[in-house]
C-alpha cells in the first residue's frame, strides 16, 4: 500500500501574501523613516528604492539559493511610497509640536 497524504493542502486566503508581505514590510520602513529623518520624504523614498533594489539583487547571489522577482522590488517601492504617504498625511492632519526657540538675550 501506499502512503497518502492525510492534511489536505491549507488554501491561501490571499493568493498573492508575498507581495503584501513586501509592500506592508516596506511601507513600514517609509513610514518609520519620515520620522528619523524628519519628514526628508526624497531621502527616504530614494532609501526605499535603494533597499528594493539591493535586496531584489541580492537574491540572485548564488549563495542565498533564491529568486529574484521584479513584481517583489515593485511591491517593495510601492510599499515605501505608501508609508510615505501615509506619514505625510498623519503629519499635515496633526502636526507635531515644534520646539520653542531660544529666547533672544537683548
Amino acid at each position: 500500500m501506499l502512503p497518502i497524504n492525510e492534511n489536505p493542502p491549507v488554501p491561501l486566503l490571499f493568493g498573492y501574501l508575498d507581495k503584501a508581505v513586501h509592500f506592508f514590510m516596506f511601507a513600514g520602513f517609509g513610514f518609520l523613516w519620515m520620522f528619523a529623518r524628519a519628514g526628508k520624504a526624497r531621502w527616504v523614498i530614494a532609501a526605499g528604492i535603494a533597499a528594493a533594489a539591493i535586496s531584489e539583487l541580492g537574491q540572485m547571489a548564488p549563495a542565498v539559493n533564491r529568486d529574484a522577482e521584479w513584481s517583489d522590488g515593485l511591491a517593495d517601492v510601492l510599499g515605501v511610497l505608501a508609508g510615505v504617504g501615509v506619514s505625510r498625511f498623519g503629519w499635515a492632519m496633526f502636526p507635531l509640536p515644534r520646539k520653542p526657540t531660544d529666547p533672544v538675550d537683548s
